[in-house]
């Protein structure tokens, strides 16, 4: 039994910040992207002995967990709002560059304005590093779709980020 507490444990503290970030850009609330990530990882421990690890990669089960909780959550809350956080979580970048506060909000909000398939692939993709490959198997798509699905959505971000202002072609 030590032996599945420590490989759980390695898994928890290798993968713990992408859960985290994938949720929060989810979600927007720190407190309510603590919990559900602590909801992923207990439904990883509980589930962690039927997890086969031929069939999928650790990351790829845990973001599917995550996505999972997410829509579960929503199911049960749609009607309860959450106050947006002011913070980032730790070690979130975009494009290399860590956001403001003010620049995170306004991402946020054109992220909202985008249908639930393209924020959900955007978050798949920006907020837990997961490649194209990874994406699929989630959404159970080949990667060329996967890829093309992607594409489609950050020109539909583009385009919110142009209406409202705070991005032009140069």
């Amino acid at each position: 039994m030590l032996e599945i507490n420590e490989q759980f444990t390695q898994i928890y503290d290798v993968h713990y910040h992408m859960v985290y970030r994938y949720l929060f850009y989810k979600t927007g609330n720190k407190q309510l992207t603590e919990d559900l990530t602590s909801e992923t990882f207990l439904k990883a421990y509980t589930n962690f002995t039927r997890f086969d690890e031929k069939k999928a990669a650790v990351q790829t089960w845990l973001m599917t967990l995550a996505k999972n909780t997410y829509i579960d959550n929503y199911r049960k809350n749609k009607n309860q709002l959450y106050e947006l956080s002011d913070e980032m979580p730790d070690g979130t970048e975009f494009e290399n560059e860590v956001l403001s506060a003010d620049t995170y909000s306004i991402l946020y909000k054109a992220i909202g304005e985008l249908g639930d398939n393209d924020r959900n692939l955007i978050a798949l993709k920006y907020s837990s590093d997961l490649k194209n490959k990874e994406i699929a198997v989630m959404i159970g798509k080949s990667e060329n779709q996967t890829a093309v699905m992607l594409g489609r959505a950050m020109e539909k971000l583009k385009k919110i980020l142009i209406k409202m202002g705070v991005y032009s072609y140069e």
